[in-house]
C-alpha cells in the first residue's frame, strides 16, 4: 500500500494564560504519541510561549488522525482540497484548539489552532495527482465508530 503522506507536522502553541498540562494531553491525544519537540518562545511583553510539534510519518498514525474527524469535515476538506495544496504537494489544514480541548476536532477558522502541514506522497510529485491522492484516501476513511484500545 503507498503512503498517503511523507510525514504530517502537527503544532499546538500554549499561551501563558493556558493550563499546559491539558492542552499538552490533548496534543498527545491527538497525535497519538507523547513524542514532540517542545520550545519556549518569549513574547513582546516578556511571556513565554510553549510551542509542540510532533511529526508523523506512519500510515496507521496518520489514519488515527484522520479518523478523528468527524464526516461533515472530511467533506468539508476534500471540497477545500484545491486551495490547501500548494505546487509542492504540501497541504494546510487547522483544527481548532478550543473544541479540541472536548475532543471535537473541527477546522479552525481563528488564530487560536493547531496547524497541520501535511506532505501529500505522489509520484511522480505533481500538484493534481496529490489532489487525486488525497482525496481518494479521503473518501476511503473508515467513518465506522471507533473502538477504544
Amino acid at each position: 500500500m503507498q503512503l498517503t503522506f511523507r510525514w504530517i507536522k502537527a503544532r499546538v502553541m500554549i499561551y501563558a494564560t493556558e493550563d499546559k498540562e491539558r492542552v499538552t494531553e490533548m496534543f498527545s491525544e491527538l497525535v497519538g504519541t507523547d513524542e514532540y519537540k517542545e520550545d519556549l518562545v518569549e513574547g513582546e511583553l516578556g511571556n513565554i510561549t510553549v510551542i509542540l510539534e510532533a511529526t508523523l510519518t506512519k500510515q496507521k498514525e496518520f489514519d488515527r488522525l484522520f479518523g478523528k474527524f468527524e464526516l461533515e469535515n472530511v467533506e468539508w476538506i476534500i471540497t477545500e482540497i484545491e486551495d490547501r495544496i500548494n505546487d509542492e504537494c504540501t497541504f494546510f489544514l487547522r483544527l481548532d484548539k478550543q473544541e479540541a480541548m472536548s475532543a471535537s476536532y473541527l477546522i479552525g477558522r481563528g488564530g487560536d489552532v493547531i496547524s497541520l502541514t501535511c506532505k501529500v506522497a505522489s509520484y511522480p510529485a505533481k500538484r493534481e495527482l496529490a489532489i487525486d491522492n488525497l482525496r481518494e484516501y479521503l473518501n476511503s476513511l473508515d467513518r465506522s465508530p471507533q473502538e477504544l484500545p
